[in-house]
């Protein structure tokens, strides 16, 4: 069991929060108990929750579950604050009451507004098969001090030191009030009658009502050992709270962060009076000062906020992976067609090239004969015919070349834009890879550098093994042909050739691997 009485408890930070922090929140803020009790309270009950959790993950709940369903045994929060209160008036009442958290379980409560503001969803928090409360065994909780009043005709100022003084407290009126146009009247009021049987809390509503016709302004409030009789401003004051939220991820910007605040600021002023609440953006964070119900609407609305913009990011990533897919198909296809169209170029071209040997083989045959009259004239006009014929099929070669030549080169040009496209699109907007954080040391990624007519930089590779190094030069805008490319990998700096050789293909292109340095110099 925690002990913290008298001690200051350690702020929480504003971030990294969870339910049955945000619940104890409300809670606490609800309870009419000196601060060092109230940390006690806490700090009683985040342990039965905390271990109630625990039992609920061993069944097999999820952790958002577990955590609704531990907080909805509670019970309705503002009536389990109600009862803490009523409870701890006394230090051998809220001592009992400290050791015996858990008496307030009860399995299959429906979990109030209160706590759904803090945990939205639509799932059902009822136990499965639970039709009757569990009573968990602890020992008895003391009920709550009672006295009896029988004031007629007294003295205000009497009647609230004789409630004061029953529950072991002092009483005094506040400086609002002494300086307040209506402060020597209530010094001079007698109440007309002040009697019954009463716990603290229900002896202060019941004077707090008598009051309220004459006296509006007014708010009797209990502060650790101590009731005052204080303004309404003064009370509104004394129940502000600081809180800091964390603001979303996706404000990045000081005039985003700003909109944010002011958004939230103009959105809760249509359902709460903000005259004092200040929403002050702080470097990240939403720095709130504000009563109770102000921080349970702002948690409420984060809350909100925070599961429309995860829906949000989802869906964009969503559509980037379907964007990718699409993207890579796409490259898919064209490097079939390139790597066919390349196939059929170079089959023509080998085609050609025969034509033009076997042309240049007759030619000298003939050259030969003529020189030693080996053949006869019609001999030779056969030969030269069979030349003329072979000229006119390496012309129709020729074209057919060129077609295939244009087309070849048509695809590649194509092929280089879409991953280009693609290198591009997951350096501006990379996708998540499961297992990998954000930081640049855990992307794949290749860099170049070299002269000025280039885009140097590092480039994130869209797939591995499907950039090569042509294809790189051709990403990268390299504009110089004679350009040297030195591959530095693994720590080994190997010179492959020039820039025109590479792209053209007369240099068989490398497939660069993560981490992969190139390097263009200018030529000698």
């Amino acid at each position: 069991m925690k002990h913290t009485h008298g001690n200051t408890p350690k702020p929480k930070p504003p971030t990294s929060r969870d339910g049955i922090e945000t619940w104890l929140d409300v809670l606490t803020s609800m309870l009419s108990l000196p601060s060092s009790q109230r940390t006690q309270v806490r700090d009683e009950l985040e342990d039965h929750l905390r271990s109630r959790v625990d039992d609920l993950l061993v069944l097999g709940k999820s952790e958002a579950e577990a955590i609704r369903t531990a907080i909805s045994e509670l019970g309705e929060t503002a009536q389990l604050a109600r009862h803490i209160s009523s409870a701890s008036r006394t230090p051998k009442s809220f001592r009992r009451f400290a050791m015996n958290a858990t008496f307030f379980v009860l399995a299959g409560s429906v979990l109030t507004a209160s706590v759904s503001m803090m945990i939205p969803t639509h799932t059902n928090t009822t136990l499965p098969g639970a039709t009757e409360a569990i009573v968990v065994e602890t020992a008895e909780v003391t009920e709550p001090i009672r006295h009896r009043f029988n004031h007629e005709r007294e003295p205000v100022v009497d009647v609230l030191q004789s409630i004061a003084t029953a529950y072991g407290l002092s009483f005094r009126f506040s400086d609002g009030v002494r300086k307040s146009p209506f402060g020597k009247t209530i010094l001079d009021t007698q109440l007309n009658t002040f009697k019954g049987e009463y716990t603290l809390k229900e002896a202060i509503d019941a004077f707090q009502a008598r009051m309220y016709m004459t006296y509006g302004e007014t708010v009797l409030a209990m502060t650790e050992n101590e009731l005052i009789l204080m303004t309404l401003e003064e009370h509104k004051r004394m129940q502000i709270e600081i809180q800091a939220y964390q603001i979303p991820s996706w404000a990045e910007s000081d005039d985003d962060q700003r909109n944010y605040g002011f958004s939230i600021e103009q959105l809760i002023s249509t359902k709460h009076d903000l005259e004092y609440t200040t929403i002050q953006p702080v470097n990240g964070s939403l720095v709130v000062a504000a009563p109770p119900e102000v921080h349970a609407e702002i948690i409420s609305m984060a809350a909100q906020l925070e599961a429309i913009g995860k829906s949000m990011q989802a869906q964009k990533t969503q559509q980037r992976i379907e964007q990718h897919a699409q993207m890579t198909r796409r490259i898919d296809r064209l490097r079939a067609e390139y790597e066919a169209a390349k196939s059929v170029y170079f089959a023509e071209r080998e085609k050609a090239n025969e034509f033009s040997n076997r042309i240049d083989e007759l030619r000298s045959r003939r050259l030969f004969v003529r020189s030693n009259d080996e053949l006869s004239k019609e001999q030779q006009e056969a030969l030269q015919t069979q030349i003329n014929n072979l000229g006119e099929q390496s012309k129709q070669q020729e074209i057919t070349t060129d077609e295939a030549k244009a087309r070849f080169e048509r695809l590649q040009s194509i092929l280089i834009d879409a991953e280009s496209e693609l290198i591009l699109s997951d350096i501006n907007d990379a996708l998540p890879i499961e297992g990998m954080n954000d930081s640049k040391d855990e992307m794949r990624t290749v860099s170049i550098m070299g002269t000025a007519n280039m885009r140097s930089g590092i480039y994130q590779l869209p797939e591995a093994g499907k950039l090569t190094l042509a294809r790189f030069l051709m990403a990268a805008d390299v504009q110089d042909p004679n350009g040297k490319v030195l591959l530095q990998r693994g720590g080994v700096s190997e010179p492959i050739g020039t820039v025109g050789d590479i792209s053209s293909g007369t240099i068989d292109s490398i497939v660069l691997l993560p981490d992969d340095q190139v390097v263009i110099t200018a030529a000698d």
